[in-house]
């Protein structure tokens, strides 16, 4: 009966052995995946932002061209307007 339990105790201590070591491999590869996935995401966020950079140049670029017609056009009508 000791033997019996003994044995019991050992193919336990396998198993449970064997549970721990699936249960690391699976933590490993979840840390991984998350730091993929953050990784990834830090670069949306780095493109996003260059393109946000990029639309806020343009945006700058056209609204400051409109404002000098603009200019031109009060100019040109104060010209005039002058005689």
């Amino acid at each position: 009966m000791e033997r019996f339990f003994e044995q019991s105790q050992k193919v336990f201590a396998d198993e449970m052995s064997w549970v721990v070591e699936q249960m690391n491999k699976v933590g490993a590869e979840a840390v991984t995946e998350a730091e993929k996935l953050l990784s990834q995401g830090q670069q949306v966020m780095t493109d996003f932002a260059a393109r946000q950079r990029t639309a806020f140049v343009e945006v700058a670029r056209h609204t400051t061209a409109a404002a000098e017609r603009q200019m031109g056009l009060w100019r040109d009508a104060f010209k005039s307007a002058q005689g």
